[in-house]
């Protein structure tokens, strides 16, 4: 390239340079004039510059607003879009589909175990995006039924039942399972570890006043707090009901009530005889039993041969 042509290259830059910078400055000026017209004093005076100051923040401010709605604006949509692609997902997979999984961060939520719980409790900032996600996903016509729909967004069943919301306990049942940790029972309580991004959630779904429909904090607390309770009534209620058997899936007889059965057997047989002798007719003097009672007196026999402290005379009588 000639050295001219560069020269010429050159120079149209610094042209260009020159009008943006005259251009810049004139918009400055316009912008002070205009500042300056409003207020009473000199804005090179240390009360100008003060006010200057507050004028960029406000500005500045103004802007972290603007950028703040659109980044919730954003994350409604990607909430949305989620909430659609499972809806997809779920239509799906009775077919057999192929259905894509996001590997980003696999089956952290909701948490099923202590060991996952535990490692939430003390580093959760890496997950925090995605619990927010899910979390302001679980809108719904009831603060309450919101709530519950983010407890199980956020916590498996089972370990609702375990945990409370101020953690009583809490660190001995982690060691009983298995999970070794330096944390207090307060630190591992409901109200330490999801309590505030479940306020959060809330806030962002139904606003920031009562008027606008948010439930007060408390509220929200108790409500949490009442059906982690209830996850622990259900827990102690199977596991009274049916012991091992709801764990195992099998159902098993005890000798308890194998011998409860024999003796129920007994008894039905012993009073097949005593059904059937009603049947007696009295006016024709023959014996007409009825066909649904005759059969089972034939095939107890046996036993009608045998009598019992019970139903012995019953027995004689009928044979006779």
């Amino acid at each position: 390239t000639p050295i001219w042509k560069l020269r010429r290259k050159l120079r149209r830059k610094l042209v260009e340079a020159e009008a943006e910078a005259e251009v810049e400055a004139e918009a400055e000026a316009e912008a002070e004039d205009e500042i300056q017209a409003g207020v009473s004093f000199e804005l090179e005076s240390p009360r100008g510059i003060k006010f200057l100051s507050l004028y960029a923040l406000r500005e500045l401010t103004m802007r972290k607003n603007e950028l703040k709605a659109l980044e919730n604006s954003l994350t409604k949509q990607i909430t949305a879009m989620r909430t659609e692609v499972q809806s997809v997902l779920r239509f799906l997979e009775p077919v057999g589909a192929d259905i894509p999984t996001d590997n980003s961060e696999p089956s952290f939520w909701p948490i099923n175990s202590w060991e996952k719980y535990v490692q939430f409790a003390s580093s959760p900032n890496e997950h925090i995006s995605t619990l927010k996600s899910l979390l302001r996903s679980c809108k719904r016509d009831k603060w309450s039924d919101a709530l519950m729909a983010m407890l199980n967004e956020s916590l498996s069943k089972e370990m609702q039942a375990v945990i409370n919301l101020i953690g009583s306990d809490m660190r001995s049942r982690a060691v009983a399972a298995g999970v070794a940790t330096n944390l207090t029972d307060a630190q591992l309580g409901f109200q330490s570890t999801l309590l505030s991004h479940f306020q959060k959630a809330i806030t962002f779904i139904y606003g920031a006043t009562a008027e606008a429909g948010r439930p007060s904090e408390q509220s929200v607390r108790n409500t949490c707090r009442q059906q982690l309770k209830h996850g622990g009534d259900r827990l102690k209620g199977r596991s009274h009901r049916t012991g091992s058997q709801l764990l195992s899936g099998v159902q098993t007889q005890s000798p308890a009530s194998d011998s409860a059965v024999q003796r129920q057997s007994l008894v039905q047989r012993l009073q097949a005889p005593l059904l059937a002798a009603p049947y007696k007719t009295v006016s024709g003097g023959s014996d007409s039993k009825s066909p649904l009672l005759a059969a089972p007196y034939k095939r107890q026999s046996l036993v009608a041969a045998t009598p019992s402290p019970l139903s012995g005379s019953a027995v004689h009588k009928t044979v006779s």
